[in-house]
């Protein structure tokens, strides 16, 4: 018998929520990571209506709404701070709420660990490196070691193995999961360098953009919020710049002396990134998977790298908790990269494009783009587009669309279906007493919509009932009740 049902090599923001989400469904799960601590380093902080849905449905709503900031106006300024552009994230979203939110991703990963601590089945190796991860028929093996995190060196005289039905490396670009799955690691290009400086306001009223990119070839600069209080500034290095002397506290002082001075503020961080953009290619062989940044890089532009990570553990999640559960065979998790990584790629591409746009150092490039968008040009955005691969039933018109929340009466959709399937239903259309010993031995939650946005979209896709998987995206669709048999008949196929 293994230690663990799944180990997951990687303790950051991914990994803890992986964790939650099979430890809430009952299974046995194990943490691996070299620091025993959280590194206190730059994070991301902005996260979309989505993943907002996902905090909800697991019990965070009011923890998480403490922490974040609801996007407003995002714009875009000339280098004379003439406007170019400005998009309105206010917009109530089909989950409910503006499209985005910006947040502090340490004290995120605080309320998570906290959740994390009352769960009697985690099994905890931090402080460890995992050196290697092999499987063993029926089963996989970790080896670890105690990691020196002041010295930054791995004792490799004391190895110990961890042994689990399912190893997760959520352990970043340089995965050792994804190596040992053999995935091939496809590079984009248009690798940068960033200084990445938070800082913690401490005078009242500055007068800052609430988020803007600051389009100006000399140095092009993004200003966004870092949760409810503190500040984020992403200035580009240029070419020939050194960048530890650009990360110089002296030097990040006199970059941010347009908005403040050192009266004004405390800086938090202030360190050089290079942001990537990569994708692999094989995120499964066997036991062994990757998700987040062990499995994509999306450059900061997007605003979607969190967002990308947390969406490939929701998903990974459920699917696990079936195969765990001999509900579905382990073929179930051929699904994941069909569905995730053309996900992800599309919005590579999208990101690609505004960021090149968006961070010109040309003066006369700047110029032609600035009068373009003065005219009235629609800049391109990054927006998730819907699902195109994996569970999703054949050749159906709604199967990969991303379903709207609302709530059901008194209740909110997600604390009625919990992690199950949902099946909305629209008003009149009945289902017989064999449907639904049908739907409930499927683990599908029959749903009424009567109003609001989940009738909406019944009515807008002319659809009878629409059948919801546990991550929010449409599986199939039936045109009339008389066709329900059939999608379920789908449905129980694709689930095994």
């Amino acid at each position: 018998m293994t230690e663990v049902d799944v180990a997951i090599i990687g303790y950051d923001l991914t990994g803890k929520v992986l964790a939650e989400q099979l430890l809430s469904a009952g299974h046995r799960v194990a943490v691996v990571d070299r620091y025993a601590e959280a590194r206190p380093r730059s994070r991301a902080v902005e996260y979309d209506h989505e993943i907002k849905r996902m905090f909800y449905a697991m019990g965070l709503a009011d923890e998480v709404d403490k922490i974040s900031r609801p996007m407003g106006h995002f714009t875009w300024y000339s280098a004379t701070w003439q406007v170019l552009h400005d998009f309105d994230e206010s917009r109530p979203s089909i989950s409910g709420g503006p499209s985005g939110f910006f947040l502090d991703q340490h004290a995120l990963e605080r309320i998570l660990e906290d959740r994390l601590t009352r769960h009697e089945h985690l099994v905890r190796r931090l402080g460890f490196e995992a050196l290697a991860v092999e499987e063993r028929g029926d089963h996989a093996e970790i080896t670890l070691a105690p990691f020196d995190q002041d010295a930054a060196t791995t004792s490799a005289e004391k190895p110990r193995l961890l042994t689990a039905r399912f190893v997760v490396g959520a352990d970043g670009a340089a995965s050792i999961t994804r190596a040992a799955i053999g995935s091939e690691w496809r590079d984009f290009g248009g690798d940068q360098d960033w200084l990445v400086v938070d800082v913690e306001p401490t005078a009242p009223n500055l007068d800052l953009p609430d988020a803007a990119q600051w389009c100006n070839p000399a140095r092009p600069t993004r200003l966004l919020p870092a949760g409810v209080k503190n500040r984020r500034w992403e200035f580009m290095v240029l070419p020939g710049e050194n960048p530890e002397g650009l990360a110089r506290p002296e030097a990040v002082w006199r970059l941010l002396s347009d908005w403040m001075t050192p009266d004004d503020g405390v800086l938090l961080q202030h360190d050089v990134h290079t942001f990537q953009t990569r994708l692999a290619r094989g995120w499964r062989r066997g036991r062994l998977l990757i998700a987040g940044q062990a499995a994509h890089l999306l450059p900061p532009v997007s605003g979607q790298g969190m967002s990308s990570d947390l969406r490939d553990v929701w998903m990974l999640s459920w699917l696990l908790d079936r195969v765990l559960k001999g509900t579905s065979p382990d073929t179930l998790l051929d699904s994941y990269e069909p569905a995730r990584a053309p996900h992800v790629e599309a919005l590579i591409q999208a990101s690609l494009k505004v960021d090149e746009l968006l961070c010109m150092t040309d003066p006369a490039s700047a110029a032609g783009r600035d009068a373009s968008l003065l005219r009235g040009e629609r800049p391109p955005q990054v927006k998730p587009p819907d699902l195109s691969g994996g569970l999703l039933r054949d050749k159906d018109p709604v199967a990969g669309r991303l379903m709207p929340h609302d709530k059901v009466g008194a209740h909110r959709l997600d604390d009625l279906t919990g992690r199950a399937f949902a099946l909305l239903l629209r008003p009149g259309a009945q289902i017989i007493p064999a449907q639904e010993k049908r739907l409930a031995a499927l683990g599908v939650v029959p749903i009424t919509a009567h109003e609001g946005r989940l009738a909406a979209v019944l009515a807008e896709t002319g659809r009878a009932a629409i059948l919801v998987r546990p991550d929010f995206y449409a599986y199939g669709s039936a045109s009339d009740i008389v066709a329900l048999p059939s999608l379920l008949d789908d449905l129980e196929a694709a689930l095994g």
